[in-house]
């Protein structure tokens, strides 16, 4: 280690340790207070960690100092705020199809440019806590200590490194691991994500189950060949192979498009105006007053009744307009251009109001 490497690292000041049994420290930049991860490495590649220091890549840790010294590498790299794959799991359950879908799709773009790289690089570690969806609904790929870079002519590799269940078969010394090793990985992590165990349990028979069985083939010349392929082959199975318009912004915000409209991307300022936004629906519609055909105010029970239901279609509206969770896009004809979509989406609105007027009426 340099004088000028010693400096460097002494910049970063440890705040606390984010692992019990590995040397993983949360950090802060002295100077800018900006907050990084700090990890010493025993078993790694330096030249994977070189690469992405050099060239950072999209929705990867940027690596921010790679420095050797006494048979360790010292990395300090962008910290995500986030959770992890396996946390949401743990917490919430398995995913829909369609979120697991998601996931893959976003890995698939990650390891593209990755093996993509001259040399290509090989994650050879992807797995439910390896993936990370950052707080502002972007799916990460962290942890490149197993990562290695292709070498042509190379049989078999040099160390072995994996997690088990996950890792290939080539990753315990039947071959050189490369891109169609990740593509294994993938399958495992894509069969967890929709049963929470492995694809030897026998959970899952759905219409991605051939795409799954592909990925984990024993014989690398029988997986997909490339990330592309299995994006494609995801395509075929029902799901477009990147969404488009509309429905792409939902696939985007990710788990926060269950945020109530107005708080799913984040921004402060959208935010504070739907705040002011849902304050004022509940003021015009829980203290508005209502009269019959005659003049005479409604009181008690039919008054109460009018002002839930102002409130409640105004808050439709509000969620219809805003293509909460999606809904627009699973209704009829809002995929056949910009135009028609926001003309639909009025029209899908507007039919909206007159639902909760026509239940009103049924019951008053």
């Amino acid at each position: 280690m340099t004088l000028e490497e010693k400096y460097q690292l002494s910049l970063y000041e440890k705040i606390t340790k984010l692992s019990d049994d590995k040397q993983i420290w949360l950090v802060k930049h002295n100077e800018t207070n900006e907050i990084y991860v700090r990890k010493e490495l025993l078993l790694y590649n330096r030249a994977v960690y070189e690469q992405l220091k050099e060239n950072q890549f999209d929705n990867v840790p940027r690596v921010i100092e790679c420095v050797e010294d006494e048979n360790r590498l010292i990395v300090i790299e962008e910290y995500i705020h986030g959770k992890t794959l396996e946390s949401v799991i743990q917490e919430q359950g398995v995913l829909s199809e369609e979120n697991a879908v998601f996931v893959i799709q976003s890995l698939c773009d990650i390891l593209r440019t990755l093996h993509h790289n001259m040399p290509p690089i090989v994650h050879r570690d992807i797995k439910p806590s390896n993936i990370i969806f950052s707080s502002d609904g972007v799916v990460k790929l962290i942890d490149f200590n197993a990562a290695r870079e292709l070498h042509a002519g190379q049989n078999e590799d040099t160390r072995l490194m994996g997690t088990k269940r996950f890792a290939a078969p080539e990753q315990y010394g039947f071959g050189q691991s490369d891109p169609r090793t990740d593509i294994y990985a993938l399958g495992v992590t894509f069969y967890y994500m929709l049963t929470g165990d492995y694809p030897d349990s026998g959970k899952y028979n759905g219409k991605y189950h051939k795409v799954i069985e592909k990925c984990i083939q024993l014989e690398r010349e029988n997986r997909y060949s490339s990330v592309d392929a299995l994006q494609k082959a995801v395509g075929r199975c029902g799901q477009v192979d990147k969404p488009q318009g509309q429905l792409s912004k939902q696939y985007d915000l990710g788990w926060r498009r269950w945020l109530p409209v107005g708080f799913r991307t984040g921004k402060i300022w959208k935010a504070f105006i739907a705040i002011i936004g849902y304050m004022m629906i509940s003021v015009v519609g829980l203290a508005s007053t209502f009269s019959n055909s005659d003049g005479s105010p409604y009181a008690g029970y039919m008054l109460w009744a009018f002002r839930i239901a102002a409130t409640v279609m105004m808050l439709g509206c509000v969620l219809m307009l805003g293509n909460y969770g999606g809904i627009l896009d699973h209704l009829p004809f809002m995929n056949k251009g910009r135009l028609l979509y926001m003309l639909l989406a009025v029209v899908y609105t507007i039919l909206w109001c007159i639902l909760c007027i026509c239940v009103l009426a049924f019951f008053v």
